[in-house]
């Protein structure tokens, strides 16, 4: 008897939610040198303080130490549900763009469920990100259809905005 292959389709979207620094323009070569050098460098821990980074860091620790160095901006440390509405705070501007128009440093942000907010990732191009995570093991640059193939972006802006980590709610 032939057994029938079996396989995932995913959904890709042609529109993400995007949070953008408006307060400094990205210096490309010395942002994308920086996170080629953490890739075989960065291990996954979660969480991650600080202080590990680049040695150990999480997805959002290793994008405040990438900010911090290439940029000197600060990406304040919360649980990662909380800081699409942090970063707003901040003067950060959240947009829904189309995918072709991804630009470096755009902060992406996805959960392993419509309404979650578990993961972050940084567009290096509309093609590639960056991120940290336990399925790569430590820091990585992939295609953004393999990001998309294992996480999933709210589908409304509000969602963000109100977004809060269950962990941090006692």
């Amino acid at each position: 008897m032939k057994k029938e292959a079996s396989f995932t389709v995913s959904i890709q979207p042609k529109t993400v939610f995007i949070i953008r620094s408006c307060k400094t323009e990205i210096e490309p070569k010395a942002f994308s040198q920086e996170c080629e050098s953490l890739v075989g460098l960065t291990k996954y821990k979660k969480p991650a303080k600080r202080e590990e980074a680049p040695e150990k860091a999480d997805c959002l620790t290793v994008v405040s130490y990438l900010f911090k160095k290439t940029q000197a901006l600060d990406i304040p440390l919360d649980w990662i549900g909380n800081m699409p509405r942090l970063l707003v705070e901040k003067g950060w501007q959240i947009e829904k763009i189309q995918r072709r128009s991804l630009k470096m440093g755009d902060l992406i942000f996805l959960g392993k469920r419509n309404n979650q907010i578990d993961h972050l990732a940084v567009a290096l191009s509309a093609e590639k990100v960056f991120h940290v995570s336990w399925k790569t093991k430590g820091a990585a640059i992939e295609k953004i259809e393999t990001l998309f193939s294992r996480y999933v972006q709210p589908k409304e802006i509000g969602l963000f905005l109100s977004s809060v980590d269950p962990r941090s709610v006692s």
